[in-house]
């Protein structure tokens, strides 16, 4: 297992009603020595905080989920048959992008669905002394046309990635992950629904500092003997 992605979590990101005080961080950064010789010489010294991605964003697959689920109306009764596969346009996704999902849904049950849900959540897991808590929030949430009854449906449902940002990360005291939930809404009777995992990160910064000319290459020194 690789090093657990860099995090930063506090209150002040907190809504989920609870009263407790939670902090949880995950930081890691580089450190600078440079040997003065001299009796009264005072070496130079410096860091650098950096940022550890959970995976990188070209390296997760495009999500592709499918399933089949009897409909059963009053959680007993069965209906026939319903049919869900999505996929998202891309594996991971920037912070204030939209997704666009192709949902296909099959019918094949008696009763109408009345209404598509596509919603977006984070999933963050605290652990600690033996005990852990796990945090499921709603970050946004879109909805379109259902499907009738014997009938078929095929469209892009797009759903807005927004919200509290807090980094993807899989370590042992913290984890944290989102997902998109899609669902068929069918009245007096549970939901059919799926999900796909998906990254979320945060856009990338401006780089500052000395860059070298166009045409030459920088090449850093290399480490002492």
């Amino acid at each position: 297992m690789g090093l657990p992605a860099s995090f930063k979590f506090k209150d002040s990101a907190w809504s989920h009603g609870e009263n407790n005080k939670i902090k949880a961080k995950i930081e890691y950064k580089f450190k600078g020595t440079v040997d003065v010789k001299g009796t009264f010489a005072k070496d130079l010294k410096g860091e650098s905080h950096i940022e550890v991605l959970a995976v990188a964003l070209n390296t997760i697959p495009i999500g592709k989920m499918s399933k089949t689920e009897t409909v059963r109306l009053c959680c007993c009764i069965p209906r026939g048959e319903v049919d869900l596969t999505v996929e998202s346009d891309k594996g991971a996704y920037y912070i204030g992008e939209t997704a666009n999902l192709h949902v296909q849904v099959n019918n094949r049950s008696s009763v109408n669905i009345d209404k598509m849900k596509c919603k977006f959540y984070r999933i963050l897991t605290l652990r600690a002394d033996g005990h852990s808590r796990k945090f499921k929030h709603q970050m946004t949430e879109m909805k379109y046309n259902g499907c009738d009854e014997g009938d078929e449906l095929d469209q892009i449902q797009q759903l807005p990635l927004s919200g509290e940002f807090l980094p993807v990360t899989h370590a042992h005291h913290i984890t944290c992950e989102y997902r998109i939930e899609v669902e068929c809404a069918i009245p007096w009777c549970p939901d059919v629904e799926l999900y796909i995992p998906i990254g979320v990160y945060l856009p990338p910064r401006q780089t500052w500092g000395y860059q070298p000319p166009q045409g030459l290459t920088y090449y850093p020194p290399p480490p002492l003997e």
